[in-house]
């Protein structure tokens, strides 16, 4: 009985996994060779460099940026799409996410040192890295669990 109900609270948990790890799977191929290729360009050294000379205050603020213009687009290309114009909608959700991955990772990475002296954001990071390893183990035990679950039932 205890198990049953351990499985159906876990149930909804392991279902979202199971579409994350799918559309990261589907997606990471498709973003990653884009993000490395603009990442190499010369601009972009040449920001990052620009970027380790600001303050940390500043870079917070670069950090930010993205995000204050690129998750009201991700929610206006959902909203395209829900009216019918899904190629449309689909261009302006992959542009917002990618404007995401680029700015927010090479900000990150060259201005991470002096953002971690932030005691807050420190703190956060640490969270952010359990978090991240928990749903990796999480994700991990989920396709062991479909994995039994297809050899219980399909095989």
């Amino acid at each position: 009985m205890k198990r049953a109900i351990i499985r159906a609270i876990t149930f909804p948990v392991r279902v979202v996994i199971i579409a994350a790890s799918l559309v990261d799977l589907v997606i990471r191929p498709l973003y990653r060779p884009v993000v490395s290729a603009v990442a190499s360009l010369n601009l972009f050294s040449a920001f990052e460099a620009w970027i380790k000379t600001r303050s940390r205050l500043e870079i917070l603020v670069f950090l930010a940026t993205p995000f204050v213009i690129a998750e009201p687009l991700k929610f206006g290309a959902l909203l395209i799409i829900a009216y019918g114009h899904i190629r449309m909608g689909a261009v302006l959700l992959v542009a917002s996410h990618l404007i995401t991955f680029i700015l927010v990772e090479r900000i990150y990475r060259s201005g991470r040192d002096k953002l971690l002296t932030y005691a807050w954001f420190a703190w956060l990071m640490r969270y952010v890295t359990i978090a991240h390893s928990v749903f990796e183990k999480m994700k991990a035990t989920t396709l062991e669990w479909l994995v039994s679950l297809k050899s219980r039932y399909l095989d």
